[in-house]
C-alpha cells in the first residue's frame, strides 16, 4: 500500500469542505424581502335567484350568510322563490339553511337551485328529520 489510508481521508474531507461553499452559496435563497399581501377586496353584492323545494312543507324556514340572516319566511308550499343580495366572490359563496318541519313529519328533503350574478345555475340537496341546519357551498 502506498501511502496512508488517513490523510487520503482527510485529503479527501477537505476537498468536499472546500465544494460545499460554492455550493451552499447556489442553493441559498436569495435575502430579498417578499412584498406584502394585497388587501383582500370584497365581492361586491350581487343578486342571487334562490329556488327551493321541499319534500314536507316546513313550519319556519331561515337562511343565512356569515351568521347574518337573509331570508326569513313562514312557508305555505313546497316551493319558494326568492332574489337576495350577497357579496357572491370567485371562490362562491357559503349559505345556511334552516328548516323545521312539523313534529311526526317523515325524513324531508331540500332542494336548492341558485342562479348566481353571472348567469350560472348551481343545485345542491340537503336531508333532515324534524329539521334540517345545514351550510351549503355554492362555487
Amino acid at each position: 500500500m502506498r501511502g496512508s489510508p488517513l490523510l487520503r481521508a482527510l485529503l479527501a474531507f477537505g476537498l468536499l469542505l472546500l465544494l460545499a461553499l460554492p455550493i451552499a452559496r447556489l442553493t441559498r435563497a436569495p435575502a430579498t424581502a417578499a412584498p406584502p399581501p394585497a388587501p383582500a377586496e370584497r365581492a361586491p353584492a350581487g343578486e342571487i335567484q334562490l329556488a327551493l323545494t321541499f319534500t314536507v312543507q316546513p313550519t319556519q324556514l331561515r337562511v343565512r350568510h356569515l351568521g347574518r340572516e337573509i331570508w326569513a319566511t313562514v312557508p305555505t308550499g313546497l316551493d319558494l322563490e326568492q332574489t337576495v343580495s350577497v357579496p357572491f366572490p370567485a371562490e362562491g359563496v357559503d349559505l345556511e339553511f334552516e328548516a323545521k318541519f312539523p313534529a311526526g313529519a317523515p325524513l324531508a328533503a331540500l332542494r336548492v337551485r341558485l342562479t348566481d350574478p353571472t348567469g350560472g345555475k348551481h343545485e345542491q340537496t340537503c336531508w333532515g328529520r324534524g329539521e334540517i341546519d345545514e351550510v351549503l357551498t355554492f362555487p
